[in-house]
């Protein structure tokens, strides 16, 4: 009697555990994997070991159905734990509310040579956990937001913001008390309205204090900058450096642009090069790491000895040369091509934009390289 093409079959065990991806869980910047026994000892596991990829589907009645803006992630760091039980990736460019495809290399044997049984999983990533706050090295207190640490002072970094008063932030162009912006829980907030960003080009226009917030308390060259920043449903804000002085009537004349930006909700997200990270309508934003609006991204401009990049949530997303017949021919192909100082300074302000949305700034901090 042939067997029935339905039904179950009776499983018998023969008291010999599988080898198997048994567990994966999200952290800050990838995926922690668990496997069920430790990795031979001969074995180095390389990011050549781990596939990634992404997609997500629209909700619907029935299961499943076609994957949407299927990505190929890059696994850049793949390290093993002590016991050897598990394997930490790192994986830029994960987005939340995607489906996470991850797949082992069968080469990972087991230190009782088993080969792996499962290995693969998909992960939905509802969330893309914070990552945990920075810790003091002379003790375990978690480090509050506009603070500086022991060994950032020592590092030299300033902090430009301490979270209770405007300090040495003031409106672009103007030396009076700041307009629009407020302090609010701990951060620079700009309530935002559309009036007040038509008030801003009227101000451009004119040659008049605009609601852009420079800060004033000092120049820089070399640099490293960092902060946080906040954007609200369909926002739009920027951060701009190398601003060369406040003669010129909008900071954008003279300086660049990280773009601050809901993606998703702002038109300006549908132009490759108008998106959060970007260098403002010249160099894309790669891999894309923004957060959600309503949530706090951590962003790093760095300028050494003619070269700038931008990270975005610990991922270099940009990288470029600034000055020389490249950079140039740059600004000859984009927005700034009429705008002859736009680029060209070698000491720089910092400036937070006034776009008339809703966004936060916090946790700003700089140092001269």
């Amino acid at each position: 009697m042939s067997k029935a093409w339905y039904g179950l079959d009776r499983l018998t065990y023969r008291g010999n555990p599988a080898y198997e991806l048994l567990s994966v869980n999200a952290i800050e910047d990838g995926f922690t994997l668990t496997l069920s026994e430790p990795l031979a000892a001969g074995i180095t596991p390389q990011v050549s070991d781990l596939s990634a990829l992404q997609w997500f589907y629209y909700p619907k009645e029935q299961y499943g159905g076609p994957k949407y803006d299927p990505t190929e992630l890059t696994v850049t760091a793949l390290t093993l734990s002590p016991d050897r039980r598990q394997l930490r990736a790192t994986i830029p460019g994960l987005k939340e509310r995607y489906v996470v495809y991850l797949s082992l290399d069968r080469r990972l044997k087991s230190e009782s040579e088993q080969t792996l049984w499962a290995y693969e999983a998909w992960y939905t990533l509802n969330a893309i956990p914070r990552p945990r706050a920075i810790v003091a090295l002379s003790d375990s207190i978690e480090v509050p937001p506009n603070t500086l640490t022991a060994a950032e002072q020592a590092a030299g970094w300033r902090l430009l913001f301490d979270g209770k008063t405007f300090g040495d932030w003031r409106n672009y162009g103007s030396h009076e008390p700041v307009q629009k912006w407020v302090v609010e829980d701990g951060a620079l907030m700009l309530p935002g309205d559309t009036v007040g960003y038509l008030k801003t080009l009227a101000n451009w226009v004119l040659g008049t204090a605009s609601g852009d917030l420079i800060y004033g308390g000092q120049k820089y060259q070399d640099f490293e900058l960092r902060l946080e920043w906040k954007i609200s449903e369909n926002g739009n804000s920027g951060i701009f450096y190398y601003v060369a002085d406040e003669e010129h009537s909008a900071p954008w004349q003279t300086g660049l642009e990280m773009q601050v930006l809901h993606n998703e909700g702002h038109s300006n997200g549908k132009i490759e090069t108008h998106r959060a990270g970007d260098l403002y309508d010249m160099i894309a934003a790669t891999p894309e790491t923004v957060r959600p609006p309503g949530q706090w991204n951590e962003a790093l401009i760095r300028s050494k000895d003619g070269k700038i990049e931008h990270w975005l949530n610990g991922v270099k997303v940009v990288s470029f040369a600034y000055g020389g017949p490249e950079w140039i021919a740059m600004i000859a192909d984009s927005k700034y091509r009429d705008m002859p100082d736009h680029g060209m300074a070698n000491s720089n302000y910092f400036v937070l934009q006034d776009h008339g949305d809703k966004v936060w700034y916090r946790n700003i901090k700089a140092r001269e390289l």
